[in-house]
This record gives structure tokens, sequence and C-alpha cells, in this order.
């Protein structure tokens, strides 16, 4: 999956429609962006600048930090994955 990690700015705006489904009422809605967000700030964020982990860790703080009491298990465990890889790596 190729994503435009070249400013922070840029790759916020690729995450922006998925930061914003995250508070959707659709639980699949919510499911699908969480994956994709694990995918790119989990699985792959070795490959993404300090500048723009910073960015993105600023960015989902609150929406993320809100998946922690959905009511689906799927998507709080999603949650804790992203918000330690976040942690583990911002500078």
């Amino acid at each position: 999956e190729e994503h435009p990690s070249a400013t922070p700015k840029t790759f916020l705006a690729y995450l922006q429609r998925d930061i914003n489904c995250l508070s959707e009422e659709n639980l699949s809605v919510r499911q699908q962006s969480l994956m994709k967000l694990k995918r790119l700030l989990v699985e792959k964020i070795d490959s993404l600048p300090t500048d723009v982990v910073d960015a993105v860790a600023d960015a989902l703080l609150k929406p993320v930090l809100k998946r922690m009491k959905d009511k689906s298990e799927k998507c709080r465990e999603l949650a804790v994955e992203i918000l330690g890889s976040l942690v583990e790596n911002t500078s």
C-alpha cells in the first residue's frame, strides 16, 4: 500500500478520511479505518519519518483514545495497538 509520507501535512491529509471515520456510528466503518491505521502505524511505522509520526500522534491521540471505550472489543484492541505503537515511536 503506497502512502504519501513526504511531509506530515501530506500524510495527515492521506489519513484524514480514516480519522473522520473513527467517530462513525457504523461498526464496520470504524473497524476498517482502525485496521488501515494499524497497517500504516503499527506494521509499517518504521518506514515513516519521525516528524510524520509525531504529527500523526498529535492528530490521532484524541480520536483513537475515544475508541478505547468502543462497544466493539476488536475496535478497542486495535486502538490499543495503534496507541502503543505511536507512543513507542514518537520522539
